[in-house]
């Protein structure tokens, strides 16, 4: 059984509201995570941060969903690419943010069946965004994907609008391409956004 706790710990400047630490405990063992991973996928916060909707509990939500979705891929028949599972991650982490993340403010606690009980009913499904394309402006090479290769890139396109759709495409080069277009779209938007946001809600 896989777990996550968050927990805000005292640090940082002064009149800092302390650093947000994230653990995965699984199999008696506890894992450390940090934003580095989370950030190859979708790169908005140097930074883990909870209590709104902003970049740093954006990037701690994509973190959760990331390596959770990583160690579930482990048992699916075929096993998804590296690639696939960022996708899906990318693609529902927004509202796992508004879920969890936006209404905590010092202490999570989130374990696998919860998890699996939101995935259940997240919008859109894993199966959706695995079958969804996205070609961003200026366009992608219109190659058929391929079943075996389809790789997806994203943020959730029902979770408000200053998110994106999806990228699908069964070339890496043009896949990273695009996450880095993406991801510059999404951090501009997210810089606008927050620059209109009350700086107690920042």
């Amino acid at each position: 059984m896989i777990s996550y706790h968050v927990d805000r710990r005292p640090g940082g400047e002064p009149g800092h509201p302390g650093i947000v630490e994230l653990v995965r405990h699984a199999n008696g063992t506890t894992t450390p995570l940090d934003p580095e991973f989370s950030r190859e996928a979708c790169d908005q916060a140097l930074t883990f941060e909870m209590g709104s909707r902003g970049p740093g509990p954006s990037q701690l939500a994509l973190a959760i969903v990331l390596d959770y979705l990583t160690e579930r891929a482990k048992t699916e028949v075929p096993r998804p690419s590296v690639l696939r599972v960022k996708g899906r991650a990318v693609g529902v982490h927004s509202r796992f943010r508004d879920e969890f993340i936006a209404t905590a403010h010092d202490l999570l606690r989130i374990d696998q069946a919860r998890i699996e009980e939101w995935l259940a009913g997240a919008v859109p499904t894993l199966r959706e965004l695995d079958r969804l394309w996205w070609e961003p402006e200026g366009g992608l090479p219109a190659a058929p994907p391929s079943p075996a290769d389809q790789y997806v890139i994203g943020v959730d396109p029902a979770a408000g609008e200053n998110d994106r759709a999806v990228v699908q495409t069964v070339d890496p080069d043009e896949y990273e391409a695009a996450l880095r277009e993406a991801d510059a779209q999404q951090r501009e938007e997210i810089f606008r956004d927050e620059t209109r946001l009350p700086a107690g809600d920042r």
